[in-house]
């Protein structure tokens, strides 16, 4: 199983990405990508996908989630992919450590603008379609969802827990 990208995804002033995280989903259609979660559980993930999948062939090679704890899991699927997008200084020095060339490291930030990218790959959905225009942050995973720490809290409110 080859692994073509990895996000990092991380939390930023508490809240979640969830465009980059829908991003992400939507480029596996062509390709694995690796979802390393730093700080944000699978079931939150699956949370922000649960709308999506559905809109998807089910044949598609998908996202793997892959824990930031498990260093062993990180480090073999990062020395396999084609491109590494980053959240956090932590994670781009560890994989510089790693000894990836500093052209495959790219930040979530960039998801977008780098003809290499995740969003790119996809055709950038939104902005091709014109609902927003090219380079509009929020196409980008930079507008993240609020997620309360209790996860009672989830589940506790009928209506959805974040806004994509």
């Amino acid at each position: 199983m080859h692994i073509h990208d990895i996000v990092e995804i991380s939390r930023s002033n508490d809240c979640v990405p969830a465009k980059l995280i829908e991003v992400s989903y939507r480029a596996s259609q062509d390709h694995l990508i690796g979802l390393v979660l730093h700080g944000i559980s699978p079931q939150m993930v699956n949370l922000i996908l649960d709308p999506i999948v559905p809109t998807l062939p089910l044949n598609i090679p998908g996202v793997l989630y892959i824990d930031a704890g498990d260093e062993k899991r990180v480090r073999e699927a990062v020395l396999s992919a084609e491109t590494i997008f980053v959240a956090t200084a932590t994670f781009r020095g560890l994989v510089r450590r790693w000894g990836v060339a500093p052209r495959m490291i790219v930040p979530v930030s960039h998801v977008g603008q780098r003809r290499r990218c995740v969003a790119k790959r996809i055709g950038n959905g939104r902005a091709a379609k014109g609902s927003e225009p090219a380079g509009n942050q929020s196409a980008h995973g930079t507008e993240p969802a609020v997620f309360p720490s209790n996860s009672q809290a989830i589940h506790s409110d009928p209506g959805p827990p974040f806004a994509l």
